[in-house]
């Protein structure tokens, strides 16, 4: 049997997410038959709500050099029918025969062949780029440093991520490293002011250039409220609550680019351009861009690759005690 092709199985997911308009749509799901409860797995599957009722779109795709034939149409009808799909849509890049075509009209089942670019499509927005050019940002905590405060007297001391932030009664706010990531979040919002440094950068060093900037949060507050780290008091050797006065993040935003080559085609009455790109050195990004005869185009994108390197960890939690020593008085 022909393998399947994950990047076909992925364009038709991406697509469906455009063409969707709101409903949750999800890659290789296993939905529970309604006889038997067992689970079956399905290629693409769009979930949303239709005049008030829940709707469920199941997709089979495959990316095989000879028509599909009736064999098929048949096993995805008992398929579908077994895991009580609402719309059935079968989408084959080599199309159907003739007989599975029609056994597929009989039974209720959209049938979509991917199409190459059509004249009417040419000279569009998206057709008339042969690459794109995507960003993607990183951000790596270097340090992140707590102010504490108590009778007046401060203290600035960096802390491993798993400590947990406390409101003024003693339960739990947070860990450090979540308000520290919100910290960050507050100081990349704008990446525009970070790509024009990068521009300036590429010229003068070859690309090679990082951003480096230190994220300052006075008085930091959840839901409004003071917050603590616990620790020990030097003078009476107990636990006592220690206000955050301040938490200073020292971050590093890394700029990762793909070239990522175009080409062309049409889905189900949509024009489509998408591309496949290596994203560094062990992840890739899949592109698709949609345009309507309007001339609007939208866009969807898949990451795939390690966390570490997509999203590495902001800052390490560490293994010390959740209520570490270190913090006293």
């Amino acid at each position: 049997m022909p393998k399947r092709s994950n990047e076909f199985q992925r364009l038709i997911a991406l697509l469906t997410m455009l063409k969707a308009e709101g409903a949750e749509v999800n890659e290789s799901v296993e939905l529970e038959t309604l006889d038997t409860g067992r689970k079956r797995e399905v290629d693409v599957v769009a979930v949303g709500t239709v005049a008030g009722h829940i709707a469920v779109v199941g997709i089979e795709a495959r990316d095989w050099k000879r028509k599909q034939d009736v064999q098929w149409v048949e096993q995805a009808k008992t398929k579908f029918d077994r895991l009580g799909a609402n719309v059935k849509i079968l989408v084959s890049s080599s199309g159907f025969t003739a007989d599975a075509l029609d056994t597929a009209k009989m039974y209720g089942i959209k049938t979509i062949t991917p199409g190459e670019v059509t004249p009417e499509f040419v000279g569009k927005v998206v057709n008339r780029a042969d690459h794109a050019e995507y960003w993607h940002w990183i951000t790596l905590v270097k340090k992140a440093e707590v102010v504490i405060t108590r009778d007046g007297a401060t203290q600035q001391q960096e802390l491993p991520g798993n400590v947990p932030v406390l409101y003024a009664d003693g339960s739990e706010s947070s860990l450090l490293e979540e308000l520290v990531n919100h910290i960050v979040k507050q100081h990349t919002r704008n990446h525009e002011q970070w790509e024009e440094g990068f521009r300036e950068a590429d010229a003068l060093y070859g690309g090679k250039a990082k951003y480096i900037a230190t994220g300052d949060a006075p008085a930091p507050r959840s839901k409004g409220q003071k917050v603590y780290v616990k620790g020990l008091s030097h003078a009476t050797g107990e636990e006592e609550l220690f206000e955050i006065a301040n938490v200073i993040v020292t971050f590093e935003a890394v700029r990762t680019v793909a070239d990522v080559p175009l080409t062309h085609g049409e889905y189900d009455g949509t024009f489509y351009s998408t591309g496949l790109a290596p994203l560094g050195d062990d992840a890739t990004v899949q592109l698709v861009y949609t345009e309507s005869p309007d001339g609007d185009f939208d866009l969807a994108g898949r990451l795939d690759g390690s966390i570490d390197t997509l999203w590495p960890r902001s800052m390490p939690c560490g293994s010390g005690p959740s209520s570490p020593d270190a913090v006293s008085r």
